[in-house]
């Protein structure tokens, strides 16, 4: 069964194997009719057994069991296993008749062969039967030779039928196959409305759809509101907070004065240069001030004995020399003759102006 067909059919052109899965072989097995057992994984079918819309390129199309085993010549089905085993040996086959034996028995005669066979009507007969017809008229023979008009199992001339379409009549028989389809107004308007109630159901069901999708989006948006809302307020209350520790420069100060302003409210013990330069001028102009600054006020300052870790004191550059020199100046040539005697026996004369109110440029603080 290498290269041969299972039934071993003759003019085998294609072969296609059984499928390896063994439910499919089975249900191959059991549509063709071959013996599950005697199938073996070389035996093969020709084509005459598939419908042509199964077969692929190649192969047959994988999970689509073929139809019934096509029929032979004498349109005979193939024998099925059964039929094969109950079918005679080669010695059986032997002691059967030949050809001329067959042909040398006596013919059996069918008895209904003479009733079936009964002889042809002559030309005599077939004139008697055309005139029996008679009752057919000219013009049904002439449009309808031999075929007259049916309806429903009635037969109607054609007359009749004329008759009946030129008085508009809706039916020739009791059936409703023959109705003109109702063109009243009334009908008409009942299909536009119909129409329209259809259109109308249509644009509803999208209203309603976008409707339910605009719900949807609002709830969205309303989450999102609500979350915007609750950030609105946590920055409103870190701005007051800020705005208490945060305050306005005025524009014409000192580079240095912001430094020392941060010095003074930071947290941190780290200083830069500037910082380190101011405080070191406070501190050499007047410790009490610098200390009553740092522990009264508790301003953010260095110690003075980190000031004097960073710098010694002679490197120091006060901001005060100059203004103070200029003070000094302007007291010595405001003094009088008596004033200067008393400034050349006591030192300490130059710093009454400081010391006493004036009104041109102090400002009286009443408590």
């Amino acid at each position: 069964m290498g290269r041969s067909c299972y039934f071993n059919c003759i003019d085998a052109k294609r072969l296609y194997g059984f499928p390896k899965d063994p439910e499919e072989r089975m249900a191959w097995c059991n549509i063709v009719g071959a013996d599950f057992a005697r199938v073996r994984p070389n035996t093969k079918l020709c084509e005459k057994h598939f419908d042509p819309k199964y077969l692929g390129v190649k192969n047959l199309k994988r999970y689509l069991v073929p139809p019934a085993p096509q029929q032979n010549e004498n349109n005979q089905t193939l024998p099925k296993n059964d039929e094969i085993q109950s079918l005679p040996k080669n010695e059986e086959i032997q002691s059967l008749p030949k050809n001329e034996e067959i042909q040398s028995l006596p013919k059996i005669k069918d008895p209904q062969h003479k009733e079936n066979n009964q002889p042809h009507p002559k030309n005599e007969e077939i004139q008697s039967l055309q005139s029996n017809t008679s009752f057919i008229e000219d013009e049904d023979t002439n449009n309808f030779p031999n075929m007259p008009l049916k309806t429903c199992g009635s037969i109607i001339p054609l007359k009749k039928r004329k008759i009946a379409e030129s008085k508009n009549l809706t039916s020739c028989c009791n059936c409703d196959c023959h109705k003109k389809p109702d063109t009243s107004p009334q009908k008409l308007e009942k299909g536009k409305l119909q129409t329209e109630a259809g259109s109308l159901e249509k644009l509803i069901s999208e209203h309603k759809k976008q409707m339910e999708i605009a719900g949807k989006d609002y709830e969205k948006l309303t989450l999102q509101n609500t979350q915007l809302n609750a950030e609105i307020e946590s920055h409103k209350e870190n701005i007051e907070e800020l705005s208490k520790i945060i305050f306005g420069l005025s524009t014409d100060i000192e580079s240095k004065a912001p430094k020392f302003a941060r010095m003074i409210c930071g947290k941190t013990n780290r200083y830069s240069t500037d910082q380190l330069d101011i405080a070191q001028s406070i501190h050499h102009v007047s410790p009490k001030c610098y200390r009553f600054m740092k522990e009264d006020l508790s301003f953010h300052l260095p110690s003075p004995s980190t000031l004097l870790k960073l710098r010694p004191p002679s490197s120091i550059e006060t901001g005060i020399e100059n203004n103070a020199e200029v003070h000094q100046k302007e007291v010595a040539a405001s003094f009088n003759k008596e004033e200067q005697q008393c400034e050349m026996i006591f030192g300490e004369m130059d710093c009454q102006p400081s010391l006493e109110c004036d009104i041109s440029h102090d400002i009286k603080i009443e408590l």
